[in-house]
């Protein structure tokens, strides 16, 4: 869902920072001529997209990273967290291990 949101939003957040300057000297929003780019409306709303630009666009991807980085051996098919609790007994060990070679065996023949 996020993938989906992300885009749009930081595309509207970033359509604050465009303005189209005219030949009267006037400056308007693109997206809205009708926002005067000199008001202080506007200057309201261009640091309050500072702001969401840090959250949202740039702050929701790091997340991701940091969240992934974080279990990265977790989700690399759960080896980590295998090898912890496989228990050291003998018997177990070399059964798991003779079927790991019927496994092999199995996907040979087909």
């Amino acid at each position: 869902m996020v993938f989906i949101i992300l885009p749009t939003v930081s595309v509207k957040i970033f359509t604050t920072f465009y303005c189209e300057d005219f030949d009267d000297g006037s400056s308007s929003l693109k997206a809205d001529h009708g926002i005067d780019c000199k008001s202080s409306a506007h200057n309201y709303f261009l640091r309050y997209a500072m702001i969401m630009t840090v959250i949202f666009p740039a702050g929701v991807p790091m997340i991701y990273f940091f969240l992934l980085r974080k279990w990265r051996k977790l989700l690399n098919g759960g080896q980590w967290e295998r090898e912890k609790e496989v228990p050291k007994d003998q018997a177990l060990m070399e059964a798991i291990r003779e079927r790991e070679k019927n496994e092999e065996k199995n996907e040979h023949m087909k």
